[in-house]
């Protein structure tokens, strides 16, 4: 089964780079032209400062989740930031798994339980999907997206209901299930299912997609020029969406791919194909940036503790 899925993702990683290189090719010319001014640059370094600082958000909603799981005072945010920094670099490495295994190794420097982490770690897995799920066919349901365009209003209401209620429901019935009730972790995910915590990272996340989808109409105008306020939600939905897809697709290192393959025809129906096919490889180069800063800052925090007494 775990080959299978692999497979699978090796597969899909493969048929949307291959869509997407084909779009570039036919888009090479406009590429070029945009990428030629010093404002392009510019607007990219200041989306990806920001996308770095938004990280935060990510950080903290983590820091709510594993909060919820351990003693009060026992883990600090500026602990939970540095190992949260620290790993997520490692989303680009083949497998879009090892991020997990990084808070695992550095969790244990720190001598957090592991299996607390491992909790967490699902749960944020859970939640973000959640919460990314329940923005896009919100979304759809006020301003029909590419996306669901066939998809009945009535459906993505409902839709969008269920999936803010699924972490909720996944945790404090899943000791009920007998493929999860003999699992070591299901009693703490009950404990996190009657507290504040999972409500609050639910919330951070809708924050985090809703400024982060800002910064990516920012860089639309900045490169593209002006975009008619009606395509905001259409923005909201696509990238969204292709976060959504692209981090939960086995085998992507960070969405690679998948995520662009995904926003692509959504966009263009907004902005023209040319000039979509340039702003996702541009926010490609923004979130991998954000990502880098977000990392040196956790990296100077950790290295500016191992110094303290």
């Amino acid at each position: 089964m775990r080959t299978l899925v692999k497979l699978t993702g090796l597969v899909l990683v493969g048929l949307a780079l291959a869509f997407v290189g084909i779009q570039i090719a036919a888009s090479v010319d406009e590429i070029g032209r945009m990428a030629a001014t010093p404002a392009t640059w510019g607007a990219i370094a200041v989306s990806a400062a920001l996308y770095g600082a938004l990280s935060l958000l990510l950080a903290l909603a983590w820091y709510a989740i594993l909060g919820g799981l351990s003693p009060t005072g026992r883990v600090t945010f500026s602990d939970s930031y540095e190992v949260y920094g620290r790993s997520q670099i490692a989303k680009y490495v083949p497998g879009n798994v090892f991020h997990f295994f990084g808070r695992q190794l550095l969790a244990r420097d720190k001598d957090w339980g592991q299996g607390a982490i491992a909790v967490a770690s699902v749960v944020e897995t859970l939640v973000l999907g959640s919460s990314a799920a329940a923005l896009v066919l919100l979304v759809s349901f006020l301003s029909p997206s590419v996306l669901f365009d066939v998809v009945p209003p009535l459906v993505l209401a409902v839709g969008a209901v269920l999936a803010v209620a699924v972490p909720i429901v996944v945790l404090r019935f899943g000791a009920h299930w007998p493929a999860l009730r003999r699992l070591p972790f299901i009693a703490d995910a009950q404990t996190l299912a009657r507290g504040p915590a999972v409500p609050l990272a639910f919330l951070i996340h809708v924050v985090f997609f809703l400024a982060t989808s800002l910064i990516f109409w920012f860089l639309i105008n900045a490169v593209a020029g002006a975009t008619p306020a009606t395509a905001i939600p259409s923005v909201v939905a696509a990238f969204v969406s292709g976060w959504l897809l692209g981090n939960m697709t086995p085998s992507a290192p960070g969405g690679i791919g998948v995520r662009e393959a995904v926003m692509l025809p959504q966009l263009a129906a907004s902005i023209g194909e040319p000039q979509a096919v340039v702003i996702v490889i541009m926010f490609r180069i923004v979130t991998i940036g954000g990502d880098v800063l977000f990392f040196l800052a956790a990296t100077a925090l950790a290295a500016r503790q191992s110094k303290r007494p």
